[in-house]
């Protein structure tokens, strides 16, 4: 007898302003959750108009497709770190290798040259040395079991080492501290709060309904919190008041500062609506 387990992949996007899920997609466990991305990417921005310049997503999703897919649109995209797996602790990690761009090749610790000799239909260059080349080297203990050393590397790689690039900087990090703040944060109460941590149902189309039904609760749910803030902030909304635009500008700032660690300046600002009498103002929705 044969044990198959069922398994199913939960995809979530949410936006970084208020933590709300703008997609929410459901595949089958034995598809790569990156592959659906960039199609659920261009369907939020049919569907909201978003102007997205930068998005941070999980080391599951660096990949060479992805990396290219978001540097054509113009986006920012931070991915965490992921480590490839290494055989053998003895012998030279890939990172060792220099790559030349400009003469397409490899240089190994030993300063020997790694030349492409063939590129397979998965889109992988494969750089190998000469036997002759290896045998003699002092190194090869150090580098491969193999009669040659041989190296592959991805045509779109240069793609990939940009996107892993941004994680240094101070912008990546801002941007992938948010991430583990509203996704991962959406994820837990999907597990903890709503009963998503296993499926309830067998079949694709009422695992996703299940899946759909959950996101729209913890919508909901923000949305509900998000007016109670606003007008416990500003109190009943004037609709004849003349003030509407600079007062509705006010509050998308008082939003963004109380999310972020400016808490003087929130104060001040709400210390200068109450001396203007603008504390019974209610932004429109």
């Amino acid at each position: 007898m044969v044990n198959r387990k069922v398994s199913f992949i939960w995809i979530t996007a949410v936006d970084r302003r208020n933590n709300l899920i703008v997609d929410c997609h459901v595949t089958a466990g034995n598809i790569n959750d990156a592959r659906p991305y960039p199609n659920r990417l261009q369907r939020i921005w049919e569907r909201f108009g978003f102007n997205t310049w930068c998005v941070g997503v999980d080391a599951g999703y660096k990949t060479a497709y992805i990396a290219k897919f978001l540097q054509e649109c113009g986006i920012y995209g931070v991915a965490g770190y992921r480590r490839k797996p290494h055989r053998n602790k003895d012998l030279f990690y890939p990172s060792e290798f220099q790559y030349d761009k400009q003469h397409d090749l490899y240089i190994c610790p030993g300063n020997k040259v790694l030349k492409l000799t063939t590129i397979d239909r998965n889109g992988y260059a494969h750089y190998k040395a000469k036997c002759g080349t290896c045998e003699q080297c002092p190194l090869k203990a150090r580098c491969t079991t193999a009669q040659y050393k041989m190296l592959s590397r991805h045509i779109w790689q240069d793609y990939v080492d940009e996107l892993d690039s941004h994680r240094l900087t101070a912008m990546g990090k801002r941007i992938y501290k948010r991430r583990k703040e509203t996704v991962e944060r959406s994820f837990a109460d999907s597990k903890e709060m709503h009963g998503l941590r296993y499926a309830r149902y067998r079949g694709l189309r009422k695992v996703r309904a299940q899946c759909l039904l959950t996101a729209a609760c913890q919508n909901m749910k923000k949305i509900a919190l998000i007016f109670h803030r606003r007008d416990k902030l500003f109190g009943p909304r004037d609709p004849n008041d003349p003030n509407d635009r600079l007062l509705d500008l006010i509050f998308r700032l008082l939003q963004a500062l109380r999310n972020g660690l400016w808490k003087v300046i929130f104060r001040k600002i709400e210390i200068y609506l109450n001396k203007k009498g603008w504390s019974n103002y209610c932004p429109a929705t």
